[in-house]
């Protein structure tokens, strides 16, 4: 089930998530129909302005010989300030290494900035992010000293991120056997 149209919250202010209740319906139709249908949709919805979580009641959208049970749902559109931030110690990792290589940057650990609902910041941490050197990528230019970092993993409900600085100086040393 999925709504339509154009729900938009006040400025500074982004939707967090979307509830439905009930969250699944029940469509009776012809077996070649019923093979075609995916989701069903609400009627189109124009809401804007609002700051608060919205709670509507939502007819669904009518199918030629579709029968839908039940044709209405109740939607919770859940709202959530919009903050910019940033994430200290988050540690570089050294991926695609050869045996017995190991990769030492500096710094170890970057910056994290990003926008986020405040309810999101609150659970992070540097663990939520994923900040690789790719030993694939440092073998292209092997006369540079520095190295391009990149983002391999970011939480759900960040966006807009970037990476302070955005390469970083490294050895890379071999491991001795044991």
């Amino acid at each position: 089930m999925r709504w339509r149209g154009n729900v938009t919250p006040e400025a500074l202010y982004y939707l967090a998530g979307v509830t439905y209740n009930p969250d699944s319906v029940t469509i009776y139709a012809s077996r070649a129909k019923l093979d075609s249908i995916h989701e069903v949709y609400t009627e189109s919805l124009h809401y804007s302005d609002f700051h608060d979580t919205l709670t509507i009641n939502a007819q669904l959208a009518k199918l030629p010989g579709v029968k839908i049970v039940p044709q209405q749902v109740r939607i919770s559109f859940i709202t959530d300030v919009l903050t910019e931030e940033s994430i200290n110690d988050v540690p570089i990792v050294g991926i695609n290494l050869p045996p017995g290589k190991v990769l030492r940057a500096f710094p170890a650990k970057v910056t994290v900035k990003f926008v986020s609902g405040v309810k999101t910041l609150r659970s992070l941490s540097p663990s939520d992010f994923l900040v690789v050197a790719d030993y694939n990528e440092i073998i292209k230019n092997p006369s540079q000293t520095c190295c391009p970092i990149s983002l391999q993993k970011v939480p759900e409900g960040v966006s807009r991120v970037t990476l302070i600085p955005t390469q970083v100086d490294y050895l890379l040393e071999e491991q001795a056997a044991p």
